[in-house]
Parts: C-alpha cells; structure tokens; sequence
C-alpha cells in the first residue's frame, strides 16, 4: 500500500508540476505578450509623434507664407493634398483672428471634437485629434485643426495578439507532451535534490549530491555541490572582506556614515570629519547635525530625499552643500541604503559621502561653454560640420543645410550625401586635403563649390581640425565652412580690375597722383603730360613743381592736410605751373588714405580747368539770363499725379492764388477752379489718351477773386509713372480785350457813322457801305446810289502829277495792302462832276475771313488854300535865315580870330616870363638864396599854370565849335589804346585794367576820344595814392544796361570826392582837391560833360571819400 499512495504521491505532484508549468507558460506567453503589445505601443506612439512633429513643420512652411499673402485657393489645395495620403482623417484651417480659411474632410455643421492629449487613448478609437498654431517668422498666423489616422496602430496590435496566441497554443501542447514523458524520472531525482536543499539549509556546507549524471538534474547536483563548496569559500571570504572593510573604512576619500534607526546612533568614519573640516571627534559631535549643517536652498530637497529612501525602500543619492567648521558650504554627494526588518520598517541606514565640490564648479564650467557654443553655433553665418570617424557619424549643422537650400530629408547626415554635391572637379582637391590634414597634420584649408538645391554653384571655403588618438590615428574631424562666393566673385571682378586700372588709369582725362608727405610716389601718365613733364619725371620730387610759388604750395599743404586729417575731402580750384612755367586753371581734390595720419598716404586728382571755368562763366551768365526769363514768363505751371494732387508749382500760382506752399501741397486740380468737374474730366482725357487739353476755366483765389484763366493739361512719363502738366495763361486781358473790341466795334460804327471826314468800306472793285459825310461830300443821295457807282468814276482821268488815276490807285491800293495802310492825297470827283483834292487814308482790315479796303476821305480844299499861304511865308522865313546864318558864320570866324589872338598874345608874355625867370635861375642861382629861389619857382609854376588854363580855354572853346561827323566808334580801342599809353609814360605804377571787349558807339571819333582820355587820366591820375600805400590800383571801363539802352562807365578805386559837391562837377575851373594834392586846371570834367552834350546824352558821378569814383555817360 504504501508503495501505491508513495506513487500516487508522486503522480499527484508530477500533475501539480504540469499544471504549474503549464500555467507558468501562459502567464510567461501573456506577460510578454503584454509587454511586446506595450513596447509595440510605444514605439508606434513615438512614431506618432514625429509625425506630429514633422508635420508641424510641414505645416508652418506650407500654410504660413499662404495665410500670410491671403492665397486662399492656394491653402484649399494645400489641405487637400495633405489629406490625399490618408493619413490626414480631415483637416480645418482658421486664420489668427478665428476666420474659417479652408477645410477638408469634415462636415462644418458639426463641432470640433475635443483635442486628445494621449495618444495612446486616442488609438483605440483610430483617430487623433490635433491643434497646432501656423507660425512664421516667430509670429502666430493661424491655427489648424487636423484628425491623424490611428488605423495602423490597431492593426498591428491585432497582428501581435494574433501570432502570440497561435505561438502560445504550440508552446503548451509540446510542453504538455515532453513534462509528460519526462516527469516519472525526474521526480525521484528532483526529491534527492530536496533532500540535500534542506541540509545545507540548515547549515551543513559539507553535504553533496550524489548523482553523476549530465542531463539537466546531474548538472543541478553538480551545481549543488558547487554552491557549497562556493558558500565554505565566500565564508571564508567573508571574514576577511569584514578585515579589508575596516582597512578600507580608513583609506577612502570617501566618508561613511551608519545610522542605527531604532537606537537613534549614529557613526561617522574618520574621513567624513576630515571632509567638513573638523580634527576632533568629540567637537564633531558637539558641533555637526545633519538638518542644520546643510544648506537652506539644499535642506528640503535632502531631507525629502532621505524620507524617500527610508519610506519607500529607494535608494539615496543626493548631491547638497554642508556647512564646514570654518562656515563655508562645500558641494557633497551623499549615498545611501537602508535595511528593513520583516515589517517592513527601516532599521537601518548607511552610505558614504563624497566632495564633488571640484566636479559642480567643472560642471558650471562646462554647462555654460555649451551654452556658449549653443548660441554661437545658432548665430554663426557658417555651416558646421562634425566627422566621428572611429563610429562613423557625420552631423552638418541646420546653417549649412540652409546655405545649401536642402532640408534634413533631402540631405541626410552621411558625409557621402555632402561629398555627393561637391562639384566634381573639387572633389578630389577636397579628398586630397583631407588626406595630407590626416597624414601630415597640415593645416586643413580648401575652397571648392557645391551644388545649391537650386542647380547653380556656390564657392565654399572649408576649414577643420582632426583629432587623433594615442595611436595616431584619426578618430574625429570637426570644422566650419564659409560660403565664399561673394568674396569669389569680387577677387574675379578685382583681378579684372586690376587688369583694366593702368590702362584706365593712363586713359583718363583727369590726372592721379598718390602721395606720401607730399612727396609723388605714383601718378599716371595724364598727370604728368598735364604739366608737361616725361614719363617718370615727377616720381620722387614735392608737388611744389605744380604750384607758382612756394608760399601758395605750403598755404594749400596747410588747409589740405587740415581738411584730410578730418577725415574729409579736400577741393579747390586754383591756378597751377606747368614745367615751361605757364599758368593754368586747375582743380584738385584729394582725400587721406588714413584720416589719422593724413600724411602717410593721400590720392590726388588734378583737372585742367581753364576750359571749364570759361564755360562755368559763361553758364553763369545764361543761367542769370534763364532765370531771368523764367522768372518773367507769364502764366502758372503745376505737376499733377494720376489723382490730380498738386506735386510741383511755380511761384506764379502761389503769388496768384494767394495760398501757401502749405496749403497747395496735395491740393487737387480742380479744387482750384469754379469748373471743378470740367477740369478733372479734361485733365484725366489728357492722361488716358496722351493727347494735350485745353480750355477755359476760372480759377478761385484764396480770397475769394475769381480769375478766368485759359488751362492746357499734358501728359508726360516720368519713371514710369504717368503724370499731368499743367499750363495757366491770365486771359482776363484777353476778356477785357474782347469786351473792349465789342465796345469798340460800336464805337468804331458810332464813328464810321457820326464821323465829319467820309467813310467807305470797299470790296473788290464796289463799295460796300459809307457813311453820311460821304454820301454828302460824294452828294449822292443813298447808299444804294454809291453801291452802283464803280470807285474809278470817282475820280479824273488824270492825279496832279499826270499819272493814269487808275494805275495809280492800283499803286496806292498794294501799298496799303502791304503796310496795312497808306496816306496820300488824291483828286476825286464829285456825282455832279466837280473835282476836289481830298486826303486819303487807306487800311486793310480783314472781315470773316474776307480781306477789305476801309478809306477815309478828307475834303481838303480849305487847307490846300492855307498851304499856298504857308508856302508863301516859308519862302521868306528861308531868305530870313539865310541872312542869320550868315551873321552867325562871320561871328565865329571874329571868335576863331579872337582865340587865335588870345592864344598868341596872352601866350607870348608868359613865355618871355617863364624863359626870363629860367635865366635866372640858372645864371643867378648861385647867388640867391633860398627865398628868392623860391620865389623864382613859384614865377614859373605861375606862368606855367596859366599857360595850361589858356590851352584848356582854348580846347573848350574847340569843342563847341568844331563840326561833328557821327560814325561807329570801337570805345573799347580807343580806352585800350589810352591805358596802354598812360603805363607806358609811368611803367613803376602797378594798376590793374579792366576793359570790357567789343564796345562800339555812334559819335565823332576825336571827341569821343578827348572825353574818354580826360576820363581814364583822371581816374589814372586820382588812384596814385593807392600804390603809394602799397595797394592794387584798379581803372575798369564797362558798359551796363538801362531799359535796353547802353550807359557806358569808367570805374576807379582812387581819391573819389563827396558827393554833396556833386552840381559843381562839370563846370569849368571847378576841383574837388586841392592842388598840392593832384595836378590840373579842372576844365577836363567841363570837357566832357560839352561833347556828352553834343552827343545827344547825359553824363553823371558816383563816388565816396578814398572808395574811388564811377562816371556814367550815354550817346544818343
């Protein structure tokens, strides 16, 4: 019996095996089934995300420029082709205000469902609903809704659950088959094993399993053994590990610290007193608690972390700062494990302390050079690029991928993706570089091109550093590359620069010279034909050599250098010296290569400027002229823009319209006018057809004035732009002269009636209408009658002088038509046949277009009476004066006779006088004493003077006598011959001359001359004190302009005089100075003033004390 419940026994523990093994499997197949499931959801969920992220990126840079340029149908194709992978379930897109923009794939009558922020719930349900706000450029612009298809993530968990189920089911039935067949045997051999369990349980480490089989059950005896003969030995082991914890206790850096919980005691090793700094035990118990010594930011974290430990089995690892004996906090590590009892409560807690104050400051160190390299690598304009070479990984920062235009999809972190574009013909100077940096250690610096997304090269320069281990070999490979290919492009543009400067340089009409302490160190070859130097010439020497004296070289260094130590340009325009030593008009510039030291190196260009300061002086003048013109034009000119807003105006519309440059300034056209809307139509006609309008307006002044004006608007192209001119002209003359005609055509028909003399209008060969006194001088009785009588029977056959009355009306009728009209005397005939002489006054007039002959007849018979009178008289008016003429020509001649005798017999005295008084001075001279040679002298000045007053009396006398002979007369000849004549007679005054060229007059060449020399030597004589006092005397002779008509001047910077004397000027014997000032007998200015006079014109003075004097004259 016993035998069978032993069997049974076993029968029913072998069943218990097999059912646990069986259940063990299931529960193994289902927890991994669990855990593959979970793994499965994690990854697909992480999947999920990228995809978020990715999409989120998409997203922005496909619909954020969109929303931006409002390109609705653009975003409308953009979601559905986003959809079209059917990834997207549906998609709505909201602009930043909350503004629908477009939407696919839901139905707008239903609400948005909530956004799922767990993705994954949201599996099960096989959508995910997102939100995501459109960023550009930082800012928010829109917002989109989006559903992403979950449909995988259940399908591959239903394929899992599927395949596990199938594995599991196979697994168990072959487990239930082999436990089967198996499980008799082992039983027995198992309960030995037990048996031997329980032994060394209880302490016996000499027991050992008897089995010397190899199967599974032999290997778990000799395992047994094994684990016993290991346990004597860790035993062993042990006790001498508790002997080397002690010694190593006492040798660590590190501090160890035991906590008895449940006796409240505490032990510190050695080293953790020596950490905080404390020698004495006993001062380390008194003075150290662990609450109090740490730090106040530290003590909460610390302390919850130590409560964790102890409350929820977690190990301690902490890093907080303790305060030291000497006060200051030191960062330490603090590592910990508690033991529990079998309740569960701590009853122990130990670890070790170790000072990582080194390592925190490292760390500080190295966080804030990440953070330094961070930014720097985000702010860097360069691309970065990173080799591991020993684990082959290659990273090329997003910079460089963007100077490329390649997002991280299109090129990838391989560096074969990067060589790939490296243009082919680089490509091996690139792989050669990187072989001599890795082998030879040479500097790695290469420019190539690489291919941008857009197809097209771009240089770039590729610097880097390789890494190498204690072997020598290259385990990294870091750099920067630079895009270069401005910089290419600009020392290409440069080498042709270079290429075209000498020849440019040496071509241009300008001359270059570059200079160090103004000594010439290269010039190009313009400069020194410019001053008529040989190639090289000037190389080496000062610009002194171009300058006409030194003291004008120095005077320019010293305003130059000034100017370009600045750091300005320095210009002026002066006369320069050519090697051969002759003058010329020059204008330089130049400006300091370094502002600081100016004298280190400037460039300076020359220009011959004689030419140009001839033009710039005639421009001059035509830009006085133009101006003068313009400022004279008549009429209001403004430019328009398309709206016809005033841009531009001439100062006629504000003197016009009374209104500010303020208030004009966007005023529109018509703003200005009464006919508001005429002038915007016929403004805009002109702008849209090209074509110039015109017509009337009436512009409105700023007080309210009306003005009617006559407008032309014209359009014209002004970059591009079209735009209005418009053109004003003041028709109110015009009005007025309309109203005028109109008044006087009434008064011209109220004379042509009531007029005494006889009015006809003739046309062709008939008259058309008269008057009453014509009707009456003709005496006809109507006009009717006049109309059928043809004008040639007014008159006899034959005028006074003989001549055909036809032809000769003929003569006098083109004479009319050609002047506009003719007067003359005519004899007509009466309707009763009577002839009469009439004055006669032809005029062309021109009615609707037709040409007609307006005469007037006047009866002339009474004055022809009184003409015969006249006649009468005049003949002995002539005989009257032919006897006065007579009388007068024998009282000049008594005159003539008269000067002459002056002349002789007043000179001759005067002579023997002065000739006497020389004799003794010269015989006598010793003899007298200084008195009487005074005296002497003042005999000979006596007669001399009035020998001059004499020749002056008689010069004046000539003047008013001598018959004049006009012809044209080169004034400024005749000045330049005089001045020319004065130097010579005194070549040591220095006096500076100014004719004018080309002067010409209408007079008696001799007088004129006699006027303009007693001019110019009165002004010659009355500028000496200027050289006297070492000043620049100055005689100018011009002529101005008065109303169209030539006043002709003669200018000095002498003596002058005060103008309160000015009545006195011209008459004879009168002075302004006294005679020791200057010599003369003041008869010349009388002089003058007689020929002006005789010359039809008029002469006067302006002057001031010691500011010289002005004479004007003009000629009729």
């Amino acid at each position: 019996m016993r035998p069978i419940l032993d069997w049974l026994a076993q029968r029913s523990f072998r069943l218990k095996l097999v059912g646990a093994a069986v259940l063990t499997e299931i529960a193994v197949i289902a927890t991994l089934a669990y855990l593959g499931t979970q793994q499965m959801d994690s990854a697909l969920t992480d999947q999920v995300r990228v995809r978020i992220e990715q999409g989120t990126v998409l997203f922005n840079a496909a619909f954020g420029p969109e929303l931006v340029e409002r390109n609705y149908s653009a975003l409308q194709l953009a979601l559905e082709h986003a959809r079209s992978g059917r990834e997207i379930e549906y998609a709505v897109l909201h602009d930043s205000r909350g503004n629908l923009i477009a939407t696919t794939g839901w139905d707008l009558r239903r609400p948005l469902p909530a956004v799922d922020t767990d993705v994954r719930k949201a599996a099960d349900i096989g959508i995910l609903n997102l939100q995501q706000s459109v960023m550009l450029d930082g800012q928010n612009v829109g917002e989109l809704r989006y559903g992403l298809s979950t449909a995988f993530l259940v399908e591959a968990r239903q394929n899992l659950l599927r395949q596990t189920l199938v594995v599991a089911t196979a697994g168990i039935l072959v487990s239930l088959l082999v436990l089967t067949f198996l499980g008799f045997g082992m039983m027995r051999r198992l309960g030995s094993l037990a048996n031997v369990a329980r032994r060394l349980a209880d302490g016996d480490l000499s027991v050992r399993v008897g089995n010397g089989s190899r199967d599974e059950i032999g290997r778990l005896g000799a395992a047994f053994n094994n684990m016993a003969e290991e346990l004597e030995g860790r035993v062993r082991e042990l006790r001498a590990s508790e002997a080397r914890l002690a010694l190593v206790m006492r040798g660590t850096s590190d501090g160890i610290w035991d906590w008895d919980l449940r006796r409240n005691v505490s032990y510190f090793s050695p080293r953790f007193r020596e950490l905080l700094g404390y020698d004495d035990e006993d001062e380390f118990r008194l003075m150290f608690h662990f609450r109090t010594a740490l730090h106040p930011d530290d003590r909460d974290r610390a302390i919850a972390a130590q409560d964790n430990a102890l409350l929820h089995q977690a190990r301690f690892d902490e890093a907080y700062r303790l305060r030291c004996r000497d006060g200051t906090y030191r960062w330490f590590r603090g590592r910990g494990y508690a033991e529990w009892d079998e309740k569960g409560s701590a009853c122990r807690f130990a670890g070790s302390l170790s000072d990582i104050s080194v390592q925190k400051a490292a760390e500080d160190a190295l966080r804030e050079s990440e953070e330094t390299l961070f930014y720097a690598l985000r702010g860097s304009s360069d691309g970065i690029w990173d080799w591991n070479v020993a684990l082959d990984r290659y990273y090329v920062s997003p910079r460089y991928r963007e100077l490329l235009g390649y997002s991280e999809d299109e090129l990838p972190n391989r560096r074969s993706s990067f060589l790939g574009i490296v243009h082919p013909d680089d490509r091996p100077a690139v792989e050669s570089a990187v072989s001599r940096h890795f082998k030879q250690r040479t500097p790695y610096d290469v420019e190539y091109r690489m291919r941008h997304k857009d197809g097209s090269y771009r240089w770039f320069r590729g610097r880097g550093q390789a890494v190498w281990n204690a072997e020598g070999r290259v385990i990294r490979f870091a750099g920067a590359s630079s895009d270069i290919t401005a910089q290419r492009k600009a020392q290409d543009d440069l080498q042709t620069l270079l290429a075209e400067q000498k020849a440019l340089l040496d071509n241009v009409i300008v001359g270059i010279v570059y200079l160090k302490n103004r000594v010439i160190q290269r010039c190009n070859r313009r400069f020194e034909e410019l001053f008529g130097y040989e190639e090289g010439g000037m190389v080496g020497h000062t610009t002194e050599l171009v300058y006409p004296t030194r003291e004008i070289f120095e005077a320019i260094g010293e305003r130059a250098y000034a100017a370009l130590g600045r750091g300005e340009t320095y210009s002026e325009e002066l006369q320069l010296r050519r090697k051969d030593g002759s003058l010329f008009w020059g204008f330089i510039t130049g400006r300091a290569v370094d502002a600081v030291h100016p004298g280190d190196g400037s460039v300076w260009i020359y220009v011959d400027f004689t030419e140009r300061r001839q033009a710039q002086e005639a421009l001059q003048e035509e830009k006085d002229l133009s101006e003068a013109l313009l400022a004279g034009l008549p009429g209001i000119s403004a430019l328009y823009d398309p709206e016809l807003r005033l841009l531009r105006w001439n100062r006629n519309l504000e003197t016009v319209t009374g209104h500010a440059p303020e208030r004009l300034r966007n005023m529109h056209a018509n703003e200005l006018y009464v006919e508001a809307s005429a002038v915007r139509k016929a403004s805009l006609v002109a702008l849209e057809r090209g074509i110039v309008t015109h017509g009337e307006a009436t512009l409105v002044t700023a007080d309210g004035s009306r003005i009617p004006y006559y407008l032309y608007a014209a359009p014209i192209l002004r970059n591009d732009r079209k735009l209005v001119v418009g053109l004003g002209f003041d028709i109110s003359g015009r009005k007025q002269a309309e109203a005028a005609l109109r008044e006087s055509e009434e008064r011209f028909r109220k004379f042509f009636e009531e007029s005494a003399d006889a009015s006809l209008i003739i046309e062709g060969d008939r008259f058309v209408d008269c008057n009453e006194a014509a009707l009456a001088m003709l005496r006809m009785h109507s006009k009717e009658e006049l109309g059928t009588v043809h004008p040639s029977e007014l008159s006899p056959d034959l005028q006074q002088d003989g001549r055909s009355s036809v032809e000769k009306a003929n003569e006098m009728i083109q004479i009319a038509f050609a002047r506009g009209s003719h007067r003359f005397e005519w004899l007509h005939r009466r309707a009763d046949g009577e002839v009469f002489p009439a004055e006669v006054l032809l005029t062309r007039i021109l009615h609707q277009g037709k040409p007609l002959l307006y005469t007037v007849w006047r009866d002339i018979t009474d004055r022809k009476m009184a003409e015969a009178e006249i006649s009468k008289l005049n003949e002995e008016l002539e005989q009257r004066v032919r006897e006065r003429t007579a009388e007068l020509t024998a009282a000049n001649r008594e005159l003539e006779a008269f000067s002459y005798s002056v002349s002789h017999d007043l000179v001759a005295p005067l002579r023997a006088i002065d000739g006497f008084s020389r004799m003794i001075e010269e015989d006598y001279g010793p003899l007298m004493d200084i008195r009487g040679k005074g005296y002497i002298d003042r005999i000979r000045g006596g007669t001399q003077r009035m020998h001059q007053l004499i020749d002056d009396m008689l010069a004046l006398s000539r003047v008013t006598r001598d018959e004049m002979k006009r012809e044209s007369v080169s004034l400024s000849g005749i000045a330049e011959q005089i001045l020319s004549d004065l130097k010579q007679m005194q070549p040591d005054r220095k006096v500076a001359t100014r004719i004018t060229l080309d002067i010409h007059a209408t007079g008696d060449p001799n007088l004129l001359h006699i006027a303009l020399e007693n001019l110019l030597r009165n002004a010659w004589k009355f500028t000496a004190r200027q050289n006297a006092a070492h000043h620049s005397a100055e005689i100018e002779f011009g002529v101005l302009r008065d109303e169209d008509k030539p006043v002709y001047f003669v200018r000095d910077n002498g003596a002058g005089f005060d103008m309160q004397y000015a009545g006195k000027l011209f008459g004879a014997f009168q002075r302004m100075h006294g005679a020791q000032e200057f010599e003369g007998t003041g008869i010349g200015l009388a002089i003058v003033h007689r020929i002006i006079q005789r010359h039809g014109g008029r002469i006067w003075a302006e002057a001031a004390p010691e500011q010289g004097a002005t004479f004007f004259f003009t000629l009729s």
